[in-house]
């Protein structure tokens, strides 16, 4: 028997799944939340350097060159990626820090590397709803605002005062979306007529050309406006305003129409726009570009010299900025410095930062820390921990670096072979016959059964009379054998009439959800076509588990998957597990089938339901090998088909039962998933059934 205790429903993921399994920071994920920091001395370093460029003189913007910084660690699973999610979070408020990815099977270009930043400016960075790009108009208003105060282009009592106050409170006073704020207000009146003033200002501060000062304050403030009015589409009104013409128009030769000189839209121009870009941000404060998971470029000689390259003509373009370049000690000695010259080896190491092992109480603090965000009861917990013995595991591998993630799949191995080790399985052919035998027992409990329902059916269908007990008024009883818990008293539901309900003369609440359901199923089966809705099969299933006598559904959460969900049906004897999110997000439906799999080495009858529609069927070979599938399918995958008729009944159904919840029907929810039960019960049977061998 395993010697874990059994928890609360609430904790139902960490019943029997190991906490350890995940590594520190898995592919695509967050950082673990907590407050652990794995290396001090090297986060020290990384923000005294945001620091240093904090406090540059603004004019090293218009004049200044950017500085790589090299993030080494011996391997994978030091915590490169996991140090630079905290930087990120901790830093946020002191520099405008900006992750770049580059895909080792394209060539590099500008053009994708422009739209990756001007995504990551968009995105907000305030409880107001502020993004960096916000940020970034207001800091640039105010900074030509102040200029034009001081020259005297504005007239004003107190010149310097005002233009301190302007270059202090520009987040405030230049937030167009406040119709009573008096500066921004007059700046967008006089917008056009200041800005010859204000394109000569902005270029004395960021050294760009007069025509590209004038461009991007036009392009600013349109984005800045596209806020006020809560404009979706404002980030590509923006994208499409710097490709605007910037020459004067110029006659034809011999005189007549006059034509605007258009930039070229080529890669030259992205390089260009992504240089005044980052002079714009870096006058506002520090920028940061994080470039991390280069790991596919091991190997490629030249794709490696490409990215350096790359590197240094973007350095060269900005001022005040910072290139975080993280790589391990592997893919540095064997590529990087196989293919670099040294000039640009020179380059990129002038500032180094190389992580260590991780120190015992370190260690300690990250295994107390995954305990806690298991929720693992404390007497549980503190067992645990006296029986893992880090202090031998150091003390075997003295002498040598130990990373985190090594702690955790050395954690992870006590804690599967001495606290999970399960027991011999049962045999699974109990909980089946007893399943079985209490269906029988309700059938006979409620009389002879009716004639099955199946879904793929076409309405309108015979609606028998439904046998009430012997409670009279107050009790009610399912049709056709349904898997419905005893009626509550005092809530009593209408009989089904005995003619098909569109034949019925007698109109009642229960023939309009019928009507209601005909309609809708007639809707869905005219679509040619029906992709699979898991929010629909996900909605239906919660409430069939709810409302079920023979199961009880759960909630859970997922490991490595912050908020992300998965439903339960639970019995005394075997579960089924339900995804929530679409095929489309990977990392969800990996992680589920994963949890699936550790689920069904401890429960006896654990297993995964997938739906999958027949005309579009899923495609298991996105989150498993070949060789994995049949193992899988045997084991604890359940794959359930789901033809066009199918869908239509099923997506009808839940349709008519959200109406109810909404109240734009008059029966209540119960009362309508009382009526509306025929119509899932083949589905309920399908999923009962044992896996086949």
């Amino acid at each position: 028997m395993p010697l874990f205790p059994a928890m609360a429903s609430d904790s139902f993921s960490t019943k029997l799944c190991n906490p350890f399994a995940s590594d520190i920071f898995p592919d695509g994920e967050a950082a673990s939340a907590g407050p652990i920091v794995l290396h001090h001395v090297a986060q020290d370093q990384l923000e005294e350097l945001i620091l240093q460029a904090a406090h540059e003189p603004v004019s090293s913007v218009r004049t200044g060159q950017g500085r790589v910084v090299l993030l080494r660690a011996p391997r994978a699973g030091y915590g490169k990626s996991h140090l630079l999610h905290r930087l990120r979070q901790g830093a946020a408020g002191d520099a405008i820090l900006v992750p770049v990815e580059f895909d080792p099977g394209e060539k590099i270009t500008w053009k994708p590397i422009l739209d990756q930043v001007l995504n990551a400016l968009h995105q907000t960075f305030s409880a107001e709803g502020i993004t960096l790009l916000d940020h970034i108009a207001r800091r640039t208003f105010a900074s030509v605002n102040a200029g034009m105060i001081r020259a005297g282009k504005v007239p004003c009592e107190q010149p310097e005062t005002a233009a301190a106050a302007v270059e202090q409170r520009y987040l405030e006073l230049f937030d167009f979306a406040k119709t009573g704020q008096p500066v921004a207000v007059w700046f967008q009146a006089h917008f056009e007529r200041l800005l010859p003033i204000s394109s000569g200002l902005l270029h004395q501060e960021t050294g760009l050309m007069a025509e590209s000062c004038t461009l991007w304050l036009r392009a600013l403030c349109g984005y800045a406006q596209g806020g006020a009015e809560g404009d979706p589409a404002r980030l590509s009104t923006l994208q499409w305003a710097i490709k605007q013409p910037t020459s004067p128009a110029s006659p034809a030769p011999q005189g007549g129409m006059q034509f605007l000189q258009a930039p070229a839209a080529g890669d030259h121009f992205s390089k260009e726009k992504l240089g005044e870009l980052c002079r714009l941000a870096a006058a506002t404060r520090p920028v940061v570009i994080l470039l991390d998971h280069l790991d596919g470029f091991h190997g490629s000689t030249e794709k490696v010299l490409q990215l350096a390259n790359f590197l240094n003509d973007w350095r060269r373009l900005s001022g005040r900025i910072r290139f975080i370049l993280s790589v391990n000690q592997d893919l540095w000695t064997q590529t990087f410095l196989a293919a670099l010259p040294s000039a640009l080896e020179d380059r990129l190491t002038s500032s180094q930062i190389t992580l260590g092992g991780i120190s015992r109480e370190a260690a300690g603090d990250l295994i107390q820390q995954r305990l806690t965000a298991w929720r693992v009861p404390g007497p549980v917990a503190e067992q645990f921990t006296d029986h893992l013995g880090l202090a031998q595991y150091f003390a075997q591998e003295a002498g040598k670096l130990i990373s985190p993630r090594a702690v955790l799949r050395y954690a992870a191995a006590v804690w599967q072979n001495q606290w999970n080790a399960p027991g011999p399985p049962p045999d699974p052919a109990p909980s089946v016959a007893k399943m079985r035998d209490m269906l029988d027992r309700l059938k006979e409990r409620f009389g002879p059964p009716l004639p099955a329902c199946d879904v793929s059916e076409a309405l309108p269908l015979p609606l028998p009379e439904v046998p009430r007990s012997a409670g009279g008024t107050n009790g009610s009883v399912p049709a056709s054998g349904v898997i419905l818990p005893d009626p509550i008293p005092g809530t009593p539901r209408l009989p089904m009439g005995q003619s098909p309900f569109l034949a019925q003369k007698r109109l009642g609440p229960d023939h309009a959800l019928q009507v209601r359901l005909h309609t809708l199923r007639a809707h869905f089966s005219s679509s040619p076509w029906l992709l699979l809705d898991q929010d629909r099969l996900y909605h239906l299933m919660k409430l069939s588990g709810q409302r079920l006598a023979l199961v009880r559904f759960l909630e859970t959460g997922l490991p490595g998957q912050p908020g992300a969900i998965a439903g339960v049906w639970q019995s005394p004897d075997a579960e089924i597990l339900f995804g929530s999110e679409p095929y489309e997000d990977r990392a969800y439906w990996a992680a589920l089938i994963d949890f699936a799999r550790q689920r069904s080495a401890y429960v006896p009858g654990s297993r995964l339901v997938l739906f999958s529609s027949a005309s579009a069927p899923v495609n298991l070979g996105v989150w498993l090998h070949q060789d994995e599938i049949v193992a899988a399918r045997a084991q604890f995958l359940d794959l359930q088909t789901l033809d066009h008729p199918h869908l239509a009944a099923l997506y009808a159904t839940d349709e008519v039962l959200r109406e109810c919840e909404r109240g734009a029907l008059s029966l209540n929810s119960a009362d309508a998933f009382a009526s509306i039960a025929p119509q899932l019960e083949p589905l309920w049977k399908k999923l009962l059934k044992p896996l086949p061998a």
